[in-house]
Protein backbone atom coordinates (compact mmCIF):
# COMPACT_ATOMS: atom_id res chain seq x y z
CA UNK A 1 0.00 0.00 0.00
CA UNK A 2 1.37 3.20 -1.06
CA UNK A 3 2.46 6.31 1.44
CA UNK A 4 -0.14 8.32 1.62
CA UNK A 5 1.47 10.89 3.47
CA UNK A 6 1.13 12.94 6.71
CA UNK A 7 -0.96 16.12 7.58
CA UNK A 8 0.83 19.08 8.38
CA UNK A 9 -0.58 22.03 10.18
CA UNK A 10 0.84 25.50 10.56
CA UNK A 11 0.43 28.97 11.68
CA UNK A 12 0.60 32.46 11.72
CA UNK A 13 0.15 34.84 13.98
CA UNK A 14 1.30 38.56 14.21
CA UNK A 15 1.75 41.09 17.13
CA UNK A 16 0.80 43.89 14.85
CA UNK A 17 -0.76 42.89 11.34
CA UNK A 18 1.04 43.93 8.51
CA UNK A 19 -0.32 45.44 5.45
CA UNK A 20 1.09 42.72 3.52
CA UNK A 21 2.12 39.31 3.73
CA UNK A 22 3.67 36.15 1.49
CA UNK A 23 4.76 33.35 3.95
CA UNK A 24 4.71 29.40 2.44
CA UNK A 25 5.15 25.68 3.52
CA UNK A 26 7.71 23.52 2.15
CA UNK A 27 8.86 19.95 1.78
CA UNK A 28 11.59 18.27 0.46
CA UNK A 29 12.69 14.51 0.67
CA UNK A 30 16.51 15.65 1.34
CA UNK A 31 17.28 19.03 3.42
CA UNK A 32 18.87 21.08 0.60
CA UNK A 33 17.80 24.41 -0.01
CA UNK A 34 17.06 23.45 -4.07
CA UNK A 35 15.15 20.42 -3.35
CA UNK A 36 12.35 22.40 -1.31
CA UNK A 37 8.68 22.68 -2.99
CA UNK A 38 6.19 25.09 -1.94
CA UNK A 39 3.09 23.09 -0.84
CA UNK A 40 1.02 26.06 0.24
CA UNK A 41 0.83 29.46 0.30
CA UNK A 42 -0.48 32.48 2.89
CA UNK A 43 -1.17 36.14 2.52
CA UNK A 44 -3.63 36.38 5.20
CA UNK A 45 -2.60 39.70 7.10
CA UNK A 46 -4.55 38.93 10.46
CA UNK A 47 -3.03 35.65 10.69
CA UNK A 48 -4.38 32.39 10.14
CA UNK A 49 -4.26 28.09 10.72
CA UNK A 50 -3.82 25.76 7.86
CA UNK A 51 -3.69 21.99 7.07
CA UNK A 52 -2.23 20.45 4.05
CA UNK A 53 -2.97 16.93 3.55
CA UNK A 54 -0.92 14.19 2.15
CA UNK A 55 2.26 15.73 2.69
CA UNK A 56 5.00 13.47 1.47
CA UNK A 57 8.62 14.56 2.54
CA UNK A 58 11.12 13.94 5.16
CA UNK A 59 11.62 17.68 5.88
CA UNK A 60 8.93 20.72 6.26
CA UNK A 61 9.71 24.26 7.11
CA UNK A 62 8.06 28.02 6.97
CA UNK A 63 9.09 30.10 4.61
CA UNK A 64 8.83 33.56 4.95
CA UNK A 65 9.00 35.71 1.40
CA UNK A 66 8.02 39.15 1.87
CA UNK A 67 5.81 41.73 4.28
CA UNK A 68 4.89 45.07 4.71
CA UNK A 69 4.66 47.05 7.97
CA UNK A 70 3.37 44.36 10.94
CA UNK A 71 5.40 42.98 13.94
CA UNK A 72 6.11 40.40 15.69
CA UNK A 73 5.47 37.72 13.85
CA UNK A 74 5.16 34.04 14.86
CA UNK A 75 5.36 30.86 12.56
CA UNK A 76 4.13 27.54 14.15
CA UNK A 77 4.61 24.13 12.16
CA UNK A 78 2.65 21.25 13.94
CA UNK A 79 3.31 17.62 12.18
Amino acid sequence: MPDSGTAVRWQTIFGTAPTAVNMVLQGAMADIDAEYQTIDTTTATAGEARTVAGVQAKFVRIKFVSSTGGAGLTAKLMV
